[in-house]
């Protein structure tokens, strides 16, 4: 693994725990029975997730898609 899958990840995982502790802050886990509560969760999680994805490509750039062996250079 390169440095910047490295720093993707960790900068990932910080952005999904802070996701999730705001998740608890909020509420969520007291109103679990409640449908619109549930439907709300289940949006916000998909979110934390996709912006999670996004700040992972975003650090670390074209690395993930160069295959071992290759050079890298780039």
């Amino acid at each position: 693994m390169r440095l910047k899958e490295v720093i993707g990840i960790i900068c990932m995982a910080a952005w999904i725990f802070a996701g999730v502790m705001a998740m608890n802050w909020f509420g969520f886990p007291n109103h679990m029975h409640d449908p619109l509560w549930s439907i709300g969760a289940a949006i916000s999680l998909l979110i934390i997730i996709v912006v999670g994805v996004a700040i992972f490509f975003a650090v670390a750039k074209e690395s993930p898609w160069v295959w071992f062996g290759e050079s890298d250079s780039n």
